[in-house]
């Protein structure tokens, strides 16, 4: 995201709005609004070139060239001549390309709420005091039309049940221009608010490096911690797509049609007969027996379901990355955890973090352990702009971090990286605030979301868990421990 970046180099340097648009000779308010993200590039952002030489001129200690290095060049040495340094910054700068992974991690960041639909004309979909589905629906529209009658029915009956969803038919969910989708979610999140759970099984017709896509797309469900996701391992092509919803003890939709049909005549038809219904969830169950989780998610004010998601991913000893914005978790002094722990009445918390710490130094005896973390803007710190955000039990809670919990955090990073041999930091540029990405090498990746709602989120599927590892470890090399520790320490310097 343009606006991270910028903010990224703008406090790296600690240069003001002011300065950078005198150099471009644009007003300061420009400036002021694409730090913010409320100013889009334009599609002829000429200034970019200009704004990777104001950037390049400028004369960086050694902390300030591991974290280039680092965040840009791909932990490749910094280059000295001042041109190339302008081409790596414009292009860092120009560069607003993510894959499926990035956008996944980037949306969850910045979702603070489990529905939210940017445009200002959205009307959500109204809600009848009563409901007859229809017997009979035809062609894409009809589909569409009978999945959006079949959530409307569940949230008026505002009763909690179980709901079980699959459909290979990708462009009734992810494409389209209409609101549809967007009215499913928005009701499907109501559901879920009243009790409702889910499970939902993504497209069997599809390679597996695709389901971030869809893990993107259905969001908004699963941060409700209502949903069990699925997918089907097999990845035949079927001459049939199908369609199927259904609400346990209430209704269901069925569609069935061949892989290339969107005549308008194709058939979907809606089902309230309970003895069907039954039958279509015993074959539905048949048909999840096959299947392997996508994810589990948890929420951290279900506590007991919470610390077993944890332990169960603590469990595997291997080589491990973990990329946070805040704070190291590993390295978060007791005493400040105990606090943490204090404010919010539960004790118990405290737990979570000795259980994942003793898991670190386990996988350290044998294994590798290597924490990718943001050094925080020094004039944030010092102005108590930064902090860490909890929920417990429903409340969204806000922790300063103050710059002597701050320094404390960082005197134990260099105190563990000079006691476990296996312990390696590395110090880059993150635009995923407030999430924590864990993930062990052949094993699992784990996704704790901070902010409001909380939740983690723990893959195993192998293909999930390369991607993951891949992206985090950039195909480099960790930078010597003697730097790390110097430019840590340099950076400690300036309070």
């Amino acid at each position: 995201m343009f606006s991270n970046k910028l903010n990224f180099l703008m406090n790296l340097c600690g240069e003001k709005n002011t300065e950078l648009s005198n150099y471009l000779q644009i007003d300061p308010s420009y400036i002021s609004r694409l730090r913010a993200g409320t100013r889009q590039l334009t599609k002829n952002h000429d200034y970019l070139k200009r704004m990777g030489e104001f950037f390049a001129e400028k004369e960086y200690s050694s902390y300030q060239i591991l974290l280039l290095k680092n965040s840009i060049n791909k932990g490749i040495s910094w280059p000295s001549d001042k041109k190339e340094q302008a081409e790596l910054l414009y292009q860092f700068l120009a560069d607003n390309s993510a894959d499926d992974i990035e956008k996944l991690f980037i949306s969850l960041s910045e979702k603070d709420e489990c529905f939210e639909k940017d445009e200002e004309d959205y009307i959500p979909p109204a809600l009848p005091n009563k409901f007859t589905l229809n017997r009979y629906y035809f062609g894409t529209d009809g589909k569409k039309e009978a999945v959006l009658d079949f959530i409307k029915k569940v949230v008026a009956s505002g009763k909690p049940r179980e709901i079980y969803l699959y459909s290979d038919d990708e462009e009734l969910w992810i494409t389209g221009e209409d609101d549809f989708f967007e009215n499913f979610i928005f009701l499907a999140v109501k559901a879920a608010e009243f009790g409702c759970t889910y499970t939902l099984i993504h497209q069997v017709n599809q390679p597996s490096e695709k389901l971030f896509k869809y893990a993107y797309n259905w969001l908004p469900l699963y941060i409700t911690g209502k949903v069990r996701p699925l997918y089907f391992p097999e990845n035949d092509q079927s001459i049939v797509k199908k369609t199927e919803l259904i609400a346990r003890d209430l209704c269901a939709v069925v569609s069935n049609a061949m892989y290339n049909n969107n005549d308008p005549s194709m058939l979907t038809f809606a089902i309230e007969d309970t003895v069907a219904i039954n039958s279509l969830l015993k074959d539905f169950k048949v048909f999840t027996s096959d299947c392997k989780p996508l994810m589990s998610i948890s929420q951290i004010h279900d506590l007991k379901n919470f610390k077993t998601a944890l332990k169960r991913f603590n469990k595997p000893i291997a080589d491990s990355i973990s990329r946070s914005h805040y704070c190291s978790v590993f390295s978060l002094n007791k005493l400040d955890i105990i606090d943490i722990t204090d404010r919010i009445r539960e004790p118990k918390l405290i737990k979570i973090w000795e259980s994942y710490v003793r898991g670190i130094k386990k996988t350290l005896e044998e294994n590798t352990f290597t924490e990718i973390i943001t050094l925080l803007d020094p004039a944030s710190l010092r102005n108590n702009d930064e902090s860490l955000s909890l929920e417990f039990e429903g409340e969204n809670i806000e922790f300063p971090i103050s710059v002597d919990i701050y320094l404390r955090h960082l005197r134990r990073i260099i105190k563990n990286l000079k006691k476990f041999d296996n312990y390696n930091v590395r110090l880059t540029f993150s635009e995923h605030k407030s999430v924590v990405i864990h993930t062990k090498r052949d094993e699992a990746t784990c996704i704790f979301k901070g902010n409001k709602p909380t939740c983690m989120f723990t893959f195993t599927d192998p293909y999930v868990n390369k991607h993951v590892w891949k992206f985090l470890e950039g195909e480099r090399e960790n930078t010597p421990k003697k730097d790390v520790i110097k430019a840590i320490e340099e950076y400690m310097d300036l309070f």
